[in-house]
């Protein structure tokens, strides 16, 4: 009985190494934004620092090359390189920026008008995982890519 006391427990915490609990950020919003390679993308931004600043840290960003209107109903795959691909990258306050090296990002509604409701899974460097969701309003802005 012990023993199988012994590999639950184990098994426990194996479960857990590796996981950070799902994240609450207190704003979160969408923009049109270019991808690498200067073609239409959508990023979401999620935050807990004051006012909607790009530089305000801590500060969660993710990208999928597409345009906002083609998103919605689809999972994305984090840190594939090819044209259907997301990228994630957390700024946290006082650090230095990473970008995740897997995961997914799906968006389940959502318009160019918005809201963009959504969740993700994002595997970073050290293995942890940074996981939850958003609800982004569409802040209206003009991007010209390429």
């Amino acid at each position: 009985m012990r023993l199988v006391a012994l590999i639950i427990a184990v098994g426990a915490c194996s479960a857990e190494a590796g996981s950070a609990p799902g994240t609450e950020w207190s704003r979160a919003w969408a923009t049109s934004d270019c991808a690498p390679w200067d073609g239409a993308a959508t990023s979401v931004f999620l935050t807990d620092a004051p006012g909607d600043s790009t530089t305000g840290y801590p500060l969660l960003r993710i990208s999928v090359y597409h345009a906002i209107g083609s998103v919605s109903g689809a999972r994305w795959q984090v840190g594939e390189s090819r044209a259907d691909a997301a990228a994630g990258v957390l700024c946290p306050a006082g650090g230095i920026c990473v970008g995740a090296t897997g995961g997914w990002v799906e968006f389940n509604a959502g318009t160019e008008a918005g809201p963009l409701r959504g969740r993700y899974q994002l595997t970073m460097p050290d293995g942890s995982r940074l996981t939850g969701g958003f609800v982004a309003p569409v802040k209206q802005t003009v991007v010209l890519c390429g």
